[in-house]
């Protein structure tokens, strides 16, 4: 799926952030288009839980769930696949994948967190990462949800977790009309 695929991420197995720094942003709910990446997102919900409705370029949809977070004044969206069905429960890996929010006017930004940086600082704080992560495949973080949130907590205000430039750009779209009903014919 396109937000959770599209080029390399840093992942978690365990959710980044807890229920508790959950934050509402009713202006998130609505149709998002990336004309670059020819990707739409449609967010449903509210009180910081959201479902995405979400279309790639290849006209494939998928399904996620996200939960939007505050971190001082920092957003912060968390998205993940929505509960598999049958044998794809059993199959797939969750993941989570981490985006900083940047929410301006009808502009919606995701930085995903920056790869360059990523394994020295997990390193350094002495997270687990799964043994085939790679700055070109991705990492997968497999430490435990309160290492992961303690980790991401310290580093979400440091210079440089962040990627520089957002890998969607989203602009607000306006709603879907409503089909007008025909005239009733004169006869």
């Amino acid at each position: 799926m396109l937000l959770l695929s599209a080029g390399c991420l840093v992942r978690s197995v365990h959710p980044w952030l807890s229920d508790e720094s959950r934050a509402a942003e009713p202006s998130l709910a609505g149709i998002w288009r990336d004309d670059n990446a020819k990707t739409t997102a449609v967010f449903t919900g509210e009180a910081g839980s959201y479902t995405i409705e979400a279309t790639d370029r290849q006209q494939e949809s998928s399904t996620l769930t996200a939960s939007l977070h505050r971190i001082g004044d920092t957003l912060l969206l968390q998205i993940s696949p929505s509960e598999p069905e049958g044998f794809n429960a059993f199959a797939l890996l969750p993941a989570h994948i981490l985006y900083k929010v940047r929410l301006e006017n009808n502009t919606l930004s995701l930085y995903p967190v920056d790869l360059e940086s990523f394994e020295a600082r997990a390193a350094e704080a002495g997270l687990s990462l799964l043994a085939e992560s790679s700055r070109d495949n991705g990492y997968v973080l497999t430490g435990s949800p309160e290492d992961v949130q303690a980790f991401l907590i310290r580093q979400v205000d440091a210079p440089g977790f962040f990627a520089s430039t957002p890998h969607y750009s989203l602009t607000r779209q306006p709603p879907e009309a409503e089909p007008v009903p025909a005239a009733p014919s004169p006869h």
